[in-house]
């Protein structure tokens, strides 16, 4: 990847990223607004204030650190910001955060991951509603076939029309012989009775795996050269995932019909030390926008969920499905030239973000609730020195996985 389009994909994906946590804060801001406590700022940044608008009671500020942003409202626990120490004495209790009722102070904390999840369904919800699909969708039937791919290649020689984004045939068997290694399966990846094609995963994921299991480097050219690989095929309805006649209605293709294709299939063996048989995850295409927008809901909820998936790794010592800036900065460059792509990877991080926050661990909202909860059980604060403590661990386990993550982002 050009180094100009990664560059471009950091700074883009930092500016979503930043207001995405905008939008966080202002859902705080506006519960805070609405409950009518006293806002002493909403700044967007961190450090010395670039430029700072005077509301006649909240000011609006940039400041020089743009990483997120935060709402300071009055509160005797903690100062007031520079500039408006004058008025810390003269507003009354009823507007600071430290008397407002518990259920005020819950629905204050919650507004911000909630404003992030409503984002994320809407941004979500629209792209797939004006698209009409989802792009590369694991769960969904049939496979598409990556350009001058093998498997599309060996469609072709029956269906000289297929292009490799038809997504009108799903595998329902495959063999392969190459050297001592030796696989095949048949038609348990796909429900004869229900006559419908499992999802991408399901068909495809052991057929790759098998191959990666091959040691090519160990393989000598006659190993190689006695490889044999027949992949059965039926056509298929990409929208239904209903296969299209009966169950036994297959095309099997075989390399050994075709010297040609073998050849060139060897020969870049040979050369890359490895196999692509280029299937790839499908569309998941809408019959009607009314299934889009239900689907869409669907989405933000699979989203915000992955993350609690990406954390649970964590602990497996997989570091994989997490990204930091570097990661992102990838991530977004390989969408940009995708409306589609980039407006679902958009709401997704915005999925993310209320999933995060929603975590019991302090920092976080999610912590914040909990201990709002405690509070009012008990009818009192809990230990400063406890929630001292508590924070500060907090603080140190995110820095010290943001670090590990943003080190597996660069090594990898």
């Amino acid at each position: 990847m050009e180094v100009g389009i990664i560059i471009a994909g950091f700074i883009i994906g930092i500016l979503v990223v930043l207001f995405l946590v905008l939008v966080h804060e202002f859902g705080h801001f506006l519960l805070a607004k609405l409950a009518k406590a006293y806002v002493y700022e909403f700044a967007v940044g961190f450090g010395p204030r670039l430029f700072t608008f005077k509301g006649k009671e909240t000011w609006y500020s940039i400041r020089l650190i743009p990483l997120g942003g935060y709402v300071w409202i009055a509160s005797d626990k903690s100062e007031p910001p520079k500039g408006r120490e004058d008025l810390a004495d003269t507003i009354p209790d009823e507007r600071k955060m430290d008397y407002a009722k518990r259920w005020k102070k819950a629905f204050f904390i919650i507004s911000g991951p909630v404003v992030n999840f409503l984002l994320a369904a809407f941004i979500i919800t629209t792209t797939l509603m004006a698209s009409m699909y989802k792009p590369d969708d694991m769960s969904f039937y049939g496979q598409r076939f990556s350009n001058d791919s093998v498997a599309l290649k060996m469609i072709q020689t029956v269906d000289s029309e297929y292009k490799s984004e038809d997504q009108t045939y799903a595998i329902t068997e495959w063999n392969y012989k190459l050297g001592i290694y030796e696989h095949s399966a048949n038609t348990d990846l796909y429900d004869v009775n229900q006559a419908k094609a499992k999802d991408y995963e399901t068909i495809v994921y052991n057929f790759k795996n098998e191959f990666d299991l091959v040691d090519w480097n160990t393989l000598t050219i006659e190993d190689i050269n006695e490889i044999e690989l027949s992949i059965s095929f039926k056509p298929i309805d990409k929208v239904s995932g209903a296969f299209i006649g009966t169950t036994n209605e297959e095309i099997t293709v075989s390399l050994k019909d075709n010297p040609i294709l073998k050849e060139e299939f060897i020969k870049k063996i040979t050369n890359d030390k490895k196999v692509s048989i280029g299937i790839t995850a499908p569309y998941r295409y809408f019959k009607n926008t009314t299934e889009a927008y239900g689907y869409g809901w669907k989405e933000t909820a699979n989203q915000s969920i992955s993350l609690i998936k990406g954390i649970g790794q964590l602990f497996t010592g997989n570091f994989d499905a997490l990204s930091g800036p570097v990661g992102m900065a990838n991530q977004t460059a390989n969408v940009l030239d995708s409306p589609t792509e980039f407006f679902l990877y958009f709401g997704g991080i915005s999925a993310n973000l209320f999933m995060l926050n929603m975590l019991p661990i302090p920092p976080l909202d999610g912590y914040k609730f909990l201990e709002n909860a405690v509070e009012a059980a008990i009818r009192r604060d809990l230990n400063k020195k406890y929630k001292y403590i508590a924070y500060s661990i907090g603080a140190i386990l995110f820095i010290g996985i943001f670090v590990l993550i943003t080190i597996k982002d660069l090594i990898m």
